[in-house]
């Protein structure tokens, strides 16, 4: 919303401009400016999803290399001869802070509802004094209005109506435009009534009435910014003195007609002038704008004439692509990351918890994947990414993306996740100088396998079991020296469930590596089953050696 208010002031204050620099103009082109700015302005919101982006580029020395993120993946199931469980928790929930963005938008909702009841009475009640009128259908004033219609080019047809009610002509509505007229015009001279006939059918010719009501109704959408507020003003301003042109280009005297106007703003001072403040019409004689009207009416140099088809053209088609170009700068292009979740063996994999992270902002976007496997982020501004995959008894990856207007399509595959065992080995009369291989070797009991069946989706793990255990033995003279401590290794489990590699990760003592690598070596697993299919699963160990008298 911050942004779009920029924007429109932006496209008001140009027009405002504009407008300002053709004083030397006719007031029926600035007030075609203004109308064009503020139907733009409106549109705006319309404009901004089709308009074209683009961005100022200050060239600055390319920073300093940094390392590149890359796509990792971390633990996400632990086995201790049971079955396999997720080593991630998830976060405990934030307490949720004081939302200022609903705030705001609670206030501009309350001025935006009351602007717009405001705006909504007047209509009622220009169209209540118009049920309370009444309309003539004959004599001298619609034979008047038939001429000056006719002179000044209208087709369109007009309801005149009289009423007791106002002291002012007013001149609303579009498609049936309605020209209301106080009682005391059938006491009028001839003069008087053509005078007030001509600018209240230039109104209805210009369309006046509608492009008030749209800077009304840009108003109450913007009601908390002055610019829209003034915009407005200047509008009517200019509707007003391009009628007045109109009716000093029909043959009548500006002395003449100050003389009328003069006379109608008076009458209006003695009856009830409050009740048109409200009114979301054009008024002839408001005693606001008699000043400045009287000194450009009896000003013989002033340019007066019309509006061409060619300059409304011209000036519609500059004002429009001047907004398109406001609308379009540093819009933000919002993308869309999208793509497939499969496992190892290419099966899809449903109800996987993807998270995506602004490195910016930190917002965060998160989706599941469907029942076909697939994940869409939408509406995703420019920046960098970081994301997240997770599902029990896969291993979380992870990684980046940059998102720079252009949509995204990744497929993830997410690897069977690493196993965790943790074995003690105290030390004493069992302790002997050198680990061996074969006493201590045991079988381990297993229930009988269940028959297993694959299907076209994925993600079914079936967790291994130990069916060979080894002990490590402590190195009598390691535990009678009181030399202790962890070992911890990373341990491959090939597809048939033999230990294919060990890689020590950290260790305290050359001895007591030797002695938990020797025994870890000679462990057997059932095959890890994803989706019936015997994969590579690995494991880490935490061999805990306890020295004891």
């Amino acid at each position: 919303m911050i942004d779009l208010t920029i924007k429109v002031s932006c496209v008001v204050v140009l027009a405002l401009l504009v407008s300002a620099l053709a004083r030397r103009r006719s007031a029926a082109l600035r007030h075609w400016i203004l109308t064009t700015a503020i139907v733009c302005a409106a549109l705006a919101p319309l404009l901004q999803p089709i308009a074209p982006a683009w961005h100022l580029t200050i060239r600055t020395p390319p920073p300093a290399d940094l390392p590149t993120a890359t796509s990792t993946t971390t633990s996400g199931i632990r086995v201790s001869g049971t079955a396999p469980t997720p080593t991630s928790q998830p976060a405990p929930p934030e307490r949720a802070p004081l939302d200022l963005n609903r705030l705001l938008i609670w206030m501009w909702a309350a001025g935006a509802g009351v602007c717009g009841f405001v705006l909504t009475v007047g209509l009622l009640r220009l169209s209540w004094l118009t049920s309370r009128a009444e309309r003539l259908v004959d004599g001298h004033v619609i034979a008047l209005s038939a001429e000056v219609s006719r002179s000044i080019g209208l087709k369109r047809p007009v309801g005149l109506f009289l009423s007791d009610y106002p002291s002012l002509p007013v001149t609303w509505g579009f498609r049936r435009p309605h020209v209301i007229l106080p009682t005391a015009t059938n006491e009028w001279s001839h003069e008087r009534l053509r005078v007030v006939l001509l600018h209240e059918l230039a109104h209805v010719q210009r369309g006046d009435w509608l492009t008030q009501l749209a800077a009304e109704c840009l108003r109450a959408v913007y009601w908390f910014n002055p610019l829209v507020w003034f915009i407005s003003r200047r509008l009517r301003q200019e509707s007003e003195q391009a009628c007045d042109d109109a009716v000093l280009n029909g043959g009548v005297e500006g002395t003449d007609y100050a003389s009328h106007l003069l006379a109608l703003a008076r009458s209006a001072a003695a009856q009830r002038r409050s009740f048109f403040n409200g009114f979301p019409a054009p008024a002839m004689a408001r005693p606001s704008s008699l000043e400045r009207r009287f000194s450009a009416m009896l000003n013989r140099r002033l340019n007066r004439r019309p509006i061409s088809r060619t300059a409304r053209l011209v000036t519609t088609i500059a004002v429009l692509m001047v907004t398109v170009l406001i609308v379009g700068f540093g819009a933000q292009t919002f993308s869309t990351f999208s793509g497939s979740v499969v496992d190892s063996t290419n099966r899809i994999v449903p109800g996987v918890v993807l998270i995506l992270t602004n490195a910016q902002s930190q917002a965060k976007y998160e989706v599941r994947s469907d029942k076909t496997g697939r994940f869409e982020f939408v509406g995703l501004p420019p920046g960098e990414y970081s994301y997240r995959a997770s599902l029990p008894g896969f291993a979380t990856q992870e990684g980046t993306i940059t998102v720079s207007g252009q949509s995204i399509q990744r497929d993830l595959t997410l690897r069977v996740g690493a196993m965790q065992e943790t074995i003690t080995i105290r030390g004493g009369e069992s302790s002997v100088a050198a680990p061996a291989r074969q006493p201590n070797a045991r079988p381990v009991t297993r229930a009988e396998p269940k028959p297993c069946s694959a299907g076209p989706v994925g993600g079914t793990i079936k967790a291994p079991m130990k069916i060979r255990n080894v002990d490590p033995r402590y190195p009598s003279d390691l535990n009678a020296a009181k030399i202790g401590g962890v070992v911890i290794l990373e341990v491959v489990v090939d597809p048939s469930g033999s230990v294919s590699d060990v890689t020590v990760l950290r260790s305290v003592n050359p001895g007591l590596e030797l002695a938990a690598v020797d025994a870890v070596r000679q462990w057997k697993y059932t095959p890890t089953l994803l989706n019936c299919v015997p994969v590579e699963v690995r494991m880490n160990v935490s061999a805990n050696f306890v020295s004891q008298p």
